[in-house]
């Protein structure tokens, strides 16, 4: 176990979702915490107002004094702080590293991997255990309405987290209880380069589940259907009739949410009726469902603990209106998760579906940049904001403006915008009650939303 009492714990690139909260587990413990990033958030102001100190910028005197240094997979070699925690002899910890030690701690540890619907999921499987009173630890890539934040410190029963598969980062986790893998599509190609490096990172991750554990897989993916290891696995799905866990009478409720019958080895258990917008909750739900089985919870709770479920900020987040039109906000940023969410909102849209998008990182937009053309279908106006670089300095040829240009010659309106006073006043002369707009992105994004909600004050 972690010694952090009195321990000096630097963290590089504190605003990021999953350090933040390894720093509030690292404070929970008795450490004194800092951390530096180059921008001011909405993660960075909670910090602050509870005692850490975050410095915004990348120096080397931060790390004076520091017992230890946790990078986030955004920071690189050539970062002034990590220079100086190895010319001083600091240990340095990636994000991972600190995560899977942590939770080397626990007796069972449950691990949610994917492209798409990790925290959502995740979010629905601490709901149950919480339901269930097993007093979970939660550690969680969004900000989950029920808990109040992006982590819980519970007992040393169960520790349910998000596996992040970018630079194989959930390949630092070992003997897992369980390994949940809900979907597995091209992304992060800047680190993988091919679709077969990516499936066999995926693959190294299951293998290091314990020998006792399960394999949770989603049996309508391509790739995860012709998965075959000598483990105790569960399958779910809606299309593959041959999966342990399945939904069937799917119907859909107001608002794009829905509700079906549970099915488990042949035999209905339960209608479930889901709280979350959109049709790709239900995978999200049947992953829960079969995790919370692999530890024989029973199906009463496991339905009380689904629809208890009270999401997650950022996914698809009311946010306010615009012109009497009606808001939101989800974290989407690759275009699977785009077309999902353009399918839900047009369900209820009586009016036009504007959307803004804000691309995340230029390898990303590059690589999937087909993709991205095709996604947007449905959408009577797009709005592309300037893309949200990360880690990245620009790529030649690849813009706002330019993706916007060619999502026009696909048949779709679409516009750039490089600040937020011209988009908000785009909005405000176009948008009409009984529009709907959503506002997609994973980067800061976000803060236009903040915006939306100031100018309207004024």
């Amino acid at each position: 176990m972690m010694d952090f009492r009195n321990k000096h714990v630097h963290f590089v690139g504190i605003g990021g979702i999953s350090l933040s909260a390894l720093a509030l587990f690292v404070l929970e413990r008795g450490g004194v915490v800092t951390g530096s990033d180059l921008a001011k958030s909405r993660t960075t102001s909670r910090l602050e107002r509870i005692g850490v100190k975050v410095y915004f910028s990348h120096e080397e005197h931060h790390v004076f004094g520091a017992d230890m240094v946790v990078v986030s997979g955004a920071i690189d070699s050539n970062n002034p702080e990590v220079k100086a925690a190895m010319k001083n002899c600091i240990p340095i910890f990636t994000r991972a590293m600190l995560l899977a030690e942590i939770a080397s701690e626990y007796k069972n540890v449950i691990t949610i991997a994917g492209s798409h619907g990790k925290t959502t999921t995740t979010g629905m499987v601490a709901s149950c255990l919480l339901e269930a009173g097993l007093n979970p630890t939660i550690h969680i890539g969004g900000e989950m309405v029920s808990i109040g934040g992006n982590v819980r410190l519970g007992e040393k029963s169960f520790f349910v987290t998000e596996a992040c598969e970018y630079k194989d980062s959930f390949l630092a986790f070992q003997n897992q209880m369980v390994s949940c893998v809900l979907n597995v599509q091209d992304d992060h190609m800047d680190y993988f380069k091919t679709r077969k490096n990516l499936q066999n990172s995926f693959q190294k991750y299951l293998k290091n589940t314990n020998k006792n554990g399960f394999l949770i897989l989603n049996g309508d993916d391509e790739f995860l259907e012709n998965v075959d290891f000598n483990a105790k696995i569960i399958r779910y799905g809606i299309k593959n009739k041959n999966v342990n866990v399945i939904a069937k009478n799917i119907r859909e409720c107001r608002w794009s949410k829905f509700s079906f019958d549970l099915f488990i080895n042949g035999e209905r258990c339960a209608r479930i009726k889901l709280p979350c917008v959109g049709r790709h909750q239900i995978y999200n739900a049947l992953a829960t469902v079969s995790i919370c089985l692999s530890f024989g919870i029973s199906i009463d709770v496991i339905v009380r603990g689904l629809e208890k479920f009270s999401g997650i900020k950022r996914r698809f987040e009311d946010v306010g209106e615009i012109n009497g039109a009606k808001v939101f906000h989800d974290y989407a940023h690759h275009p699977t998760e785009i077309q999902a969410n353009i399918k839900a909102a047009k369900k209820f849209t009586k009016g036009k579906l504007f959307v803004v998008f804000q691309p995340h990182t230029f390898s990303r937009t590059r690589d999937l940049w087909d993709d991205f053309l095709k996604c947007f279908e449905g959408a009577d106006e797009v709005c592309i904001f300037k893309i949200y670089p990360a880690r990245e300095s620009p790529i030649d040829g690849i813009s706002a403006e330019t993706l916007a240009q060619e999502i026009r010659d696909c048949g779709v309106n679409s516009t750039s915008f490089e600040n937020y006073y011209d988009l908000f006043q785009m909005l405000m002369q176009h948008v009409c009650k009984y529009d709907i707009v959503l506002i997609l992105g994973a980067g800061d994004i976000e803060n236009f939303c903040n915006y939306i909600k100031e100018e309207r004050e004024i």
